[in-house]
């Protein structure tokens, strides 16, 4: 589901979020150029061996209707494109389940950063709670079945 472009007035910039991520998992799993100035020197391409994060970054930048790394980034996009990159690892069955922890894990970490910012689907949950982090099959089984 794509969304529209995110609020200006509290949404975090591309850069300090990717780099916020970056740090609360660690260079391990994600290494970024902080002093780039554009999306693609951004994405350390050696330590990304399996490229899906370098492209749920890339994702994130081009659904965000992102111009420039200063740009505001939609916290329901970049959830969005986690939880449909995991779904496709999951649909391979050549994932490793490292792989989908990890999606889980950076979804994890924007809830408890960024919960606030996250707008809710009322029609998908009905709790009025904000920024609750759930798994992906849940979330995408709840989702489809709103829809019906």
């Amino acid at each position: 589901m794509s969304h529209p472009g995110p609020s200006t007035k509290h949404a975090p910039q591309f850069r300090t979020f990717w780099s916020r991520i970056a740090g609360e998992v660690g260079d391990a799993w994600l290494v970024l150029d902080e002093q780039a100035s554009s999306i693609r020197n951004f994405i350390d391409l050696s330590n990304d061996p399996k490229g899906y994060l370098r492209e749920v970054i890339r994702q994130s930048y081009r659904r965000s209707q992102c111009h420039h790394l200063g740009s505001p980034i939609s916290i329901e996009t970049v959830l969005d494109i986690l939880g449909e990159t995991a779904f496709a690892l999951q649909d391979d069955k050549q994932d490793d389940l490292c792989d989908i922890e990890l999606l889980e894990e950076i979804a994890w970490h924007i809830g408890s950063r960024y919960g606030h910012l996250i707008e809710r689907d009322e029609a998908a949950d009905s709790s009025p709670r904000k920024g609750v982090v759930v798994s992906f099959p849940s979330y995408k089984i709840r989702r489809a079945n709103a829809r019906f």
